[in-house]
């Protein structure tokens, strides 16, 4: 079976570093581990993505990659890297094509239109509520949302967590929903090195938007005996960096730009956060589960049950994240019990064989069908 890919940013992870400042994320590294196991299974897989001076083809460990041209700017660099795509993927052969957001899901609609080939879409979040965006961007994007959804062949959610929440968000319930849990490549993990007499760390992992309330998270640091590692860039770096400085706090938060390998920084951590006001299931919490680090993250829809797994606080409160972090650092039986049923959860419910193999089915199917 082949498989086209659309949607992801930048492939492999780490090409557009230097050539734009809205890092990729998440969905670029989903993209990378899906392709990889795909293609461990013996299927095709192409991927198109974005062109940073490239070669418009390549073959990269058997993964077909083809690379289109796009208009840098906030407002036009995904409109034009996906319309851009569908262009390229008009002259393509496949069978399925996986698309990842709303913009790719309606590439991949207007290809499904003249190539009759499903569509499985992964919303990987909800867009139209981001706060960066203004609001007549976030009426439409909630418009072309609700289309793009209620038309894909499948839709993919990680869990009934994020199933609920797309459907309070968007006012219903795609009627072709699947679960496929996220997968993350738990050998690249060793678990966290016992902490010796230092000043304990926190770390974040994502991109600098205002959606992942890193702002809330900076302000509920003071007070705290700990050092905040900020990992990632993106609009909001020069806006938090302002914030920190305002505060006092540059002695205890550092910002370590994009990072392509997390592991060295997650082994040394002491407590994971995730304080976003809107997410999907991030790798980057999956990743820290499997580093058996002990999390907080906010009451968005994760799969995170309060108490057994991580610590779950109200979004957007600086004094729920504090008293949460502060809880994990000043009591090791509790950061060894979450740590290690989050561990497990990994182990039991998240691995690529098992994403890779319901991806599969799922496509299997509609291929019978259509």
């Amino acid at each position: 079976m082949h498989f086209l890919v659309l949607g992801s940013k930048e492939y492999p992870v780490g090409q557009g570093q230097n050539a734009d400042p809205l890092p990729s994320g998440g969905m670029e590294r989903y993209t990378q581990e899906l392709a990889d196991g795909l293609k461990k299974a013996g299927h095709d897989v192409t991927v198109v993505t974005r062109r940073f001076g490239r070669k418009k083809y390549e073959d990269l460990r058997g993964i077909r990659v083809e690379r289109v041209g796009w208009i840098s700017g906030f407002f036009l660099r995904n409109p034009s890297f996906n319309l851009n795509a569908y262009r390229r993927a008009r002259s393509l052969d496949y069978d399925v094509c996986i698309a990842q957001g709303a913009l790719a899901t309606l590439a991949a609609l207007a290809l499904k239109a003249e190539k009759k080939k499903p569509v499985i879409a992964r919303p990987a979040g909800v867009a139209f509520l981001q706060p960066q965006y203004p609001a007549w961007l976030k009426a439409l994007l909630y418009r072309l949302e609700r289309f793009a959804y209620r038309h894909a062949d499948a839709v993919v959610f990680p869990n009934p967590q994020e199933q609920e929440a797309f459907k309070k968000k968007l006012g219903f319930r795609p009627s072709r929903a699947v679960l496929i849990p996220t997968g993350v490549n738990a050998k690249r993990f060793r678990p966290r090195k016992k902490a010796k007499k230092r000043q304990p760390t926190v770390v974040f992992v994502g991109r600098l938007q205002k959606v992942k309330g890193t702002q809330y998270l900076i302000d509920a640091m003071a007070g705290l005996d700990a050092r905040l590692d900020i990992v990632g860039s993106g609009p909001e770096e020069k806006h938090l960096k302002k914030r920190v400085a305002e505060k006092g706090l540059e002695k205890k938060i550092r910002f370590m730009g994009n990072q392509t390998n997390v592991e060295p920084l997650l082994s040394k951590a002491d407590a994971f956060v995730l304080p976003s006001l809107s997410e999907g299931l991030p790798i980057a919490l999956l990743e820290a589960w499997a580093a058996k680090v002990p999390a907080v993250v906010t009451d968005i829809g994760l799969p995170a049950e309060n108490g057994k797994d991580a610590l779950v606080v109200k979004p957007g409160d600086s004094n729920a994240l504090r008293q949460a972090i502060g809880r994990i650092l000043s009591n090791e039986k509790l950061a060894r019990r979450l740590s290690e049923n989050a561990y497990r959860r990994v182990m039991r419910e998240y691995n690529w064989d098992h994403a890779v193999k319901k991806y599969v089915e799922v496509a299997k199917r509609l291929c019978a069908a259509s």
